[in-house]
């Protein structure tokens, strides 16, 4: 017994251990290897772009069926041994239609599938008929490279739709000024459903610009080109602030016109800034007086942005000088024209000291005023002078003229007439204008006010008469002045004296003379043993000094004789 149960524990050791392993294997198996890591790939560019009924057909009702009306079905297969290239775990297909590229994923999307119990991982998924496969990517669980659109199912009946559509952009967009060029770019798309014939003598017309291109002329449904054409910013562009234009693409599928909608851009542009600028001068500038023509030059610049229209109706105004006149009166944006007005000096200017005006220019500019800056200019005038001078007459009225030789002379009793002229020697008006002279009284004048350079006649009220006085002094001497006003301030000229010589009528021609005649009457004096008295005016009938000797002569000699007749009676008598 004991060596048969020997015998057989080597083979219960052996089961047991193939029990372990199996169990083990089980478990491995159970538990499953561990999972590839997810790889994206792209579909064989190859296959795209394409619609439904320009691949291979074939219609699998394990892959989505059909053919269906107006639906297609695209299957995809991701090609090799599934166990090293995977299987497809999703895929995302992007499709052209008339309304715009639509992207969609399978298997998440409606009417689509993943399918791995037919060999190789396949994905199909149904569209509207008519639409373009542009490109595919997909998910995997393997190594694959590339996947595949294997087949397709166009619908069966579909509906054979034309289309064109059209985008537009325009560059630059904003900020533009006249003579600016805007360079338009037209996208044109076949978007045509239910056929695979394409669209030709493709062209863009467009309400502003002109002379369009394109770089392709016949479209295949899901293909594009580019058209492209330029336009150079006008005046009339910027008044509006904007250029909005429309364009359409047309083209032709087989007899019948095919147009694209209508698309249309706006381009801003610089908002027009009409401006005009003054500078001012004047000549001559300063030291001027009342008379003196200065001449205003006024220059006048266009200095408008953002246009090329013209400022018209340009004129100049000044607060001083009138009569201004331009060279030109329309300007141009960076034009100038120059403007010309003189001004006469006035007193009051002199008074101020100087001129100071203002001018602006103003123009038109599209129904608007435009007016410049002010420009402002000072002359100088010379320096407020005022001043009088005066000139005096004497007339001598006398009984005289027809008895005396000397009839320039008065006497006693003759009227003198006195009259004066006074002349406004400054540079500014006086007012006020008289004539002070205490010996004639009241002096009236002609006028009162004198402009700068102009005189007045003036003359004593009542004539002067010659008094005892005067024939004693021998001449009257008679001073007067002019005086006046300019603002608050006397004015005094200088003062003129006039002498008339005085004599009686009984004096010998010989003695007589005027008071011009001094130094002649020197001579004689001396000459003839005369004496003057004070102030060397001369002394009428004989010489005193010789009148008062011979009466002292006869006093004395009266006295001698009376004594001696005393003397005599005296002796007489003692004897």
């Amino acid at each position: 017994m004991i060596e048969t149960s020997a015998r057989h524990r080597p083979g219960r050791l052996w089961t047991r251990l193939a029990t372990f392993v199996l169990l083990t294997g089980a478990l491995l198996v159970g538990a499953g290897a561990p999972a590839a890591a997810a790889t994206t790939i792209e579909i064989n560019q190859g296959n795209v772009p394409t619609t439904a009924a320009n691949f291979t057909q074939n219609c699998d009702p394990n892959l989505g069926g059909g053919p269906y009306p107006n639906q297609d079905v695209w299957v995809f297969n991701l090609p090799g041994n599934p166990q090293t290239s995977g299987t497809f775990q999703s895929v995302t297909a992007t499709f052209s239609t008339p309304t715009g590229n639509v992207t969609l994923t399978i298997p998440t999307d409606p009417n689509s599938a993943i399918v791995n119990d037919l060999g190789t991982s396949k994905a199909w998924i149904r569209t509207p008929a008519g639409w373009t496969l542009l490109n595919a990517t997909a998910v995997i669980s393997g190594t694959a490279d590339f996947f595949v659109l294997t087949h397709t199912c166009a619908a069966s009946s579909p509906e054979v739709n034309p289309r064109l559509t059209l985008t537009k952009t325009g560059s630059p967009a904003s900020g533009l000024k006249v003579g600016d060029v805007v360079t338009y770019t037209y996208t044109v798309t076949n978007a045509s459903t239910g056929t695979a014939t394409p669209i030709t003598a493709i062209a863009v017309t467009d309400d502003t610009v002109t002379g369009i291109t394109c770089q392709a002329t016949s479209l295949v449904p899901g293909q594009s080109t580019t058209c492209t054409g330029t336009y150079t910013v006008t005046e009339a562009d910027v008044e509006r602030g904007q250029i909005v234009n429309t364009a359409q693409a047309t083209g032709r599928f087989g007899e019948q016109l095919v147009p694209s909608n209508e698309a249309t851009f706006t381009v801003t542009t610089v908002t027009p800034k009409p401006k005009l600028t003054l500078t001012k001068t004047g000549s001559p500038a300063k030291g001027v007086k009342v008379g003196d023509v200065v001449t205003y030059t006024y220059t006048v610049t266009n200095e408008s942005t953002g246009t090329t229209a013209s400022i018209t109706d340009i004129a100049v105004t000044d607060d001083t000088v009138t009569g201004i006149t331009c060279e030109d009166t329309s300007l141009a944006p960076g034009e100038s024209t120059t403007c010309t007005g003189t001004y006469t000096v006035t007193e009051a200017d002199v008074e101020r000291g100087q001129i100071v005006n203002t001018a602006r220019a103003s123009g038109e500019f599209r129904e608007q005023t435009v007016y410049s800056n002010q420009a402002t200019f000072t002359v100088t005038t010379k320096v407020a002078r005022p001043g009088l001078s005066i000139d005096k007459k004497a007339r001598v009225d006398t009984d005289c003229k027809d008895k005396c030789k000397n009839g320039d002379v008065a006497h006693k009793g003759d009227k003198i007439f006195y009259t004066y002229r006074v002349t406004n020697t400054g540079n500014v008006t006086i007012t006020n204008v008289a004539v002070d002279d205490p010996t004639a009284g009241q002096v009236v004048c002609d006028r009162t006010t004198l402009a700068p350079g102009t005189s007045t006649d003036c003359h004593a009220v009542n004539p002067y008469v010659v008094t005892e006085a005067d024939v004693k002094a021998g001449k009257v001497v008679n001073t007067a002045r002019a005086t006046g006003t300019y603002r608050y301030q006397n004015v005094v000229s200088s003062s003129v004296t006039v002498t008339v010589c005085v004599e009686e009528p009984h004096k010998k021609e010989h003695e007589k003379g005027n008071w011009n005649d001094k130094e002649n009457d020197k001579e004689n004096d001396k000459e003839n043993g005369k004496g003057k008295g004070k102030d060397g005016l001369p002394v009428t009938g004989q010489s005193l000094t010789g009148a008062l000797a011979l009466g002292g002569g006869l006093l004395v000699a009266g006295g001698g004789l009376i004594g001696l007749s005393r003397i005599r009676r005296e002796v007489n008598s003692s004897l």
